[in-house]
């Protein structure tokens, strides 16, 4: 659970003029229109959280497809090193097309 600065502060690009005491809000600028509704907030901290969610699981995506890089490109080393150096380009091409894949960049 988040606390209502954090969610006050996302839903309204850190404005100025709100600020809260526990999670009670002690003032709130007139710009913004009337102080929000406890239904209001709820909503607010269940689209808040939401986000963050999302936002955890595109960092957790990508760090899973920078591993899994990481993996071709050791295994692309093994497997040079154990060939004393005789990969051939078109091996080489097909594994960085693989990494490209992986990290999305195939698409650019």
């Amino acid at each position: 659970m988040h606390n209502i600065a954090e969610i006050l502060a996302w839903k309204f690009e850190k404005a100025p003029g709100i600020r809260t005491v526990g999670d009670q809000i002690a003032e709130w600028p007139q710009v913004l229109g009337p102080i929000p509704t406890q239904a209001q907030l709820d909503q607010w901290t269940a689209e808040y959280e939401a986000f963050r969610t999302a936002e955890e699981q595109k960092v957790a995506a990508q760090k899973e497809k920078e591993e899994r890089a990481r993996l071709e490109l050791a295994a692309l080393r093994a497997e040079h090193a154990g060939q004393e150096g005789r990969l051939n380009v078109k091996d080489i091409l097909a594994r960085v097309k693989k990494i490209e894949e992986i990290l999305g960049l195939d698409n650019q």
